[in-house]
Order: C-alpha cells, then structure tokens, then sequence
C-alpha cells in the first residue's frame, strides 16, 4: 500500500513547529506525507511506505522478495517529487540527499535518497549531488533507544563525495560550488537534528548559499 500523492508540498510552518524540536522559526522545510512511529507498518500507507523504503540489505538478504516493495516505494517516492517540485527549483537548485547512518562500502549502508532523487529527476538536468559523506558509522536513531547527539553527528558527517578523496584528485562532487539554493533531501523528519547539523556543515563550506530541508515524510503523534 502506497500513499496517494498530496496536492503540494507542505511547509512545517508555525502550526507544526513543536513536533520538531531542533527546528526553529528560521528553517525553511517542506514534507509530502507523515509517519507515526512506534507503530506498525499497517498502521498508515505512510508507514508502509517508509518501512518499504528503509529496507536494509540485511533484511533483503534473508527476505530477496520483499526487494521489490523497496523498488516500489523508491519510484513513488520519484514520482511524486517529479510531480509536486516548484519548476524553479531545477534551475535554481543543488540537491544534495542526506546520507544515511553508515560509510559507503559498510555494512547496511542504503543510497535510497540518490536513487529517489535520480528517479524524481531522470532526463530533466537537475543538479543532483553527494555533498555530504559520514566519515564513519553510526547507530541509526530510529533502531536505538541512546539516540546520537548533534556533537557527534556533526564529528562524523563532512562534505566530500562518500568515497574518500584521494589526495591530488579533484572531487567532482563539491566543484563546482553548488546553485544558489541547497535544497537537502531526507526520508523522515523527526526532531530536525539531522537537518539542522547538516545545513550547518553546508553553510560552513558554502555561507553564502541557502539551505532547506525536503522530506518524503515527518513523524507525527499518534493519535489514540
């Protein structure tokens, strides 16, 4: 079960600001669906479709079959982004996916955003890059209950393409500079941790470039 598309893009304005801690009034964040954690896959179509996406290659390895719901809600994903993104934004925009917990090459490390991206983009010209690399792996948040801190998350994460740069070659990834506005792409939103410590390692390179957050979709209370 796959979510229906929404309308638009909707804005964490000030209505939603609470449910995301480490946002504030100055982050400019857009999300398509919602997610309820702590729940089951059948709860929502949101939550299966998230669950689908954040499949991991250890799970596929002992279930290949379900590699198709993973496919499935990658090119829905796409879809909808090809659909709903403002036209400008081809132009005018970087897009950078948020990479996920672990370094390329580790276990269970998942390029799903790049291939949401890619997707949402096929034949259109859109500026598409990995600006963003962990240095070393971590804990997902949302498969441990000590979640990682900001300071340790801004440690690992740096700007540099995922496979580490050999010293006298030119990393493709981060030059030329990216488009006046960054638009970084992520799956879920939960407290803004991720997004607020990545913008700032953006805006540290490149400070004179704006960055917002785009997300497939923002957790949600669930309602009893």
């Amino acid at each position: 079960m796959l979510p229906r598309f929404p309308d638009r893009l909707r804005p964490i304005d000030a209505a939603l600001l609470s449910d995301h801690s480490q946002l504030t009034s100055q982050d400019e964040c857009d999300f398509l669906w919602e997610y309820v954690p702590r729940r089951p896959a059948d709860w929502t179509a949101g939550n299966q479709f998230i669950r689908d996406l954040k499949l991991k290659d250890s799970q596929l390895a002992h279930q290949p079959a379900r590699l198709r719901y993973k496919r499935a809600a990658i090119a829905h994903a796409g879809r909808a982004l090809r659909r709903l993104l403002p036209q400008e934004w081809l132009s005018q925009a970087t897009f950078v996916p948020m990479p996920c917990s672990k370094t390329q090459g580790g276990c269970d490390h998942d390029d799903r955003m790049l291939r949401v991206l890619r997707c949402a983009f096929r034949g259109r010209g859109a500026d598409i890059r990995e600006l963003l690399r962990m240095d070393y792996s971590l804990c997902a948040d949302h498969e441990s209950r000590a979640r990682c801190s900001a300071a340790r998350l801004r440690r690992a994460l740096c700007v540099g393409s995922p496979a580490r740069s050999i010293a006298g070659v030119r990393d493709t990834a981060v030059e030329p500079a990216p488009r006046p506005l960054i638009i970084l792409v992520d799956d879920v939103l939960n407290s803004g941790k991720h997004y607020r410590v990545a913008s700032r390692v953006l805006q540290e390179r490149w400070p004179d470039r704006q960055v917002r957050g785009l997300f497939l979709a923002r957790c949600v209370r669930a309602r009893r």
